[in-house]
């Protein structure tokens, strides 16, 4: 009979472990110095090793040479483990065995003594099925088990446990498996069955499993019925729906270079080619994330998520084209069409009116003036007459960074500087709720002023205007005047102080 792929590379020691080795560390130094717990609790998302590492620790305790760090596969024991076919350890799914009746009899089970092995070993799979009942009757027994019993508790969700089980268990976090380890761990696999796959496939299938080496290993057997001889790179991307970083390219030399009328076609071939857009639209942010990277150094590029680094000679003239601001408003604009595009039946209709929004925008005068002139070094910001939008552009990047709740209150204002001192941040008409929430004096004073301030090394005071409230230039209270004073502004800094009321004292003539 056929055994999938996931199944026969299953890891059957503690070495064939992927991306977990912290934990397997952990495991194997706690049965070396016979500290075995009562009771472990694997977290963790799908396909990260959970329930192979119970099963590995379910053979060191009950292999005959044991307990040993490296079971040996050999014996009775470990073969029956690896089987599943051994008495002494069971496998319950607590989503079909979730009710307080099948605790019940686990708990009179476990008082029983091992038939075979040294330890009996529950492994619990999905426990946060269980129902509160279910919990509550399990918690003793967690707490206080036989010497003989092993509990190990598996689950995608440990939120849903209650807090009185993870007490009691010894909890390990499983995490997402690196693409480079699993693209890796496929090439293994891959060589020792005569599979033919190109090594940029394995990249592809690597990203596509998000950190899920069983989900990598299923989408490998989808393709060995996909493909005929060898297994490549546009097999993947046509089985996963995505895109090549060769088409997205394209995409952005037509941005830059083309007509409008270019545009629209290739918008319209795109749409008929069956693409996912949902996730052609992350692509899209991947790749003008980067080329930001590319523009900004040509070094550090193994961090490079969907250019491949050793075509990085094809991409970076590309990368000089665009400006920063530019990179950063593709991004902004595709994540924000991203988070609509859950509440629309046609995400291609999205992704269309954001592409042509970009062109346009490319095509202003503004964009081609910065695009025609060399950007200089970056240095300290220092705030200049003419510059005011996109140096408060760029301390809104920092603020996304820092502060991403105070970010958005701000997001959407533009800046207006009155003289060297003072400067207006105003909201927009449609902006009402966050200009209230953003002016109030802790939000305001603190996260937003008080930040500018130390990004910019500029001591100017900044006043809230809703627009359209009132096109005259508001009047400075005096507050806001003793807010601009850089002594004062020194000394709240210096004790993390705040101001919270000016009172004007007027002079008693007699």
């Amino acid at each position: 009979m056929y055994v999938t792929l996931y199944r026969k590379w299953r890891p059957q020691r503690f070495e064939d472990v992927v991306g977990q080795n912290e934990i397997v560390k952990i495991l194997r130094n706690s049965i070396k110095l016979n500290r075995i717990s009562h009771a472990y609790l694997f977290c963790g998302p799908r396909g990260t090793g959970k329930t192979s590492v119970a099963r590995i620790l379910a053979k060191a305790l009950n292999c005959e040479n044991g307990p040993i760090d490296t079971p040996c596969q050999n014996c009775y024991m470990c073969e029956s483990i690896t089987r599943g076919t051994n008495m002494d350890v069971m496998e319950i799914d607590a989503a079909s065995n979730r009710g307080i009746d099948d605790i019940r009899e686990l708990r009179e089970r476990v008082k029983l003594s091992p038939v075979q092995g040294r330890f009996k070993v529950y492994i619990i799979d999905e426990v946060h099925m269980l129902t509160g009942e279910a919990f509550n009757a399990l918690l003793k027994t967690i707490e206080e088990p036989p010497s003989h019993t092993v509990f190990v508790l598996a689950t995608t969700e440990p939120q849903k446990l209650p807090q009185t089980i993870i007490s009691r268990c010894q909890r390990f976090d499983f995490k997402r498996i690196p693409e480079k380890l699993i693209a890796e761990k496929l090439k293994e696999e891959t060589k020792a069955e005569n599979i033919d796959i190109e090594d940029k496939a394995l990249l592809r299938i690597a990203e596509a499993s998000e950190g899920s080496l069983r989900d990598a290993e299923s989408l490998l057997e989808q393709l060995l019925s996909y493909s005929e001889n060898i297994i490549r790179e546009e097999d993947v991307l046509n089985i996963i729906g995505r895109v090549s970083p060769e088409k997205i390219y394209e995409m952005f030399e037509i941005l830059f270079d083309k007509e409008f009328s270019e545009l629209i076609n290739f918008l319209n071939n795109t749409s008929q080619s069956g693409i996912d857009f949902t996730e052609l639209t992350k692509e899209v942010i991947t790749y003008a994330r980067d080329l930001f990277i590319l523009k900004k150094s040509e070094e550090n590029l193994n961090i490079l998520k969907v250019i491949p680094i050793e075509d990085k000679n094809k991409y970076l003239p590309q990368a000089k084209k665009f400006t920063e601001n530019f990179l950063l408003r593709i991004i902004t604009a595709f994540e924000e069409s991203l988070f609509e595009m859950r509440y629309i039946l046609d995400p291609f209709l999205l992704f269309e009116i954001t592409l042509l929004k970009l062109k346009n925008e490319l095509l202003s005068p503004e964009v081609q003036s910065q695009i025609s002139t060399k950007a200089p070094p970056a240095t300290k910001i220092e705030i200049k007459k003419g510059e005011e939008l996109n140096e408060w552009s760029k301390f809104l990047l920092y603020l996304k960074e820092k502060d991403f709740p105070t970010y958005i209150l701000v997001a959407k204002t533009s800046f207006k500087q009155v003289d060297e001192n003072v400067a207006l941040i105003i909201f927009p008409k449609n902006q009402e709720f966050h200009f209230k929430n953003a002016t109030k004096n802790d939000t305001w004073e603190n996260k937003i002023h008080k930040n500018f301030i130390l990004f910019s090394g500029k001591n100017i005071l900044l006043n809230p205007k809703l627009e359209g409230k009132d096109e005259k230039e508001e009047e400075i209270k005096p507050k806001d005047r003793i807010l601009s004073d850089k002594g004062i502004i020194d000394i709240l800094n210096l004790f993390d102080a705040t101001v919270q009321e000016v009172r004007e004292i007027k002079e008693d003539k007699k």
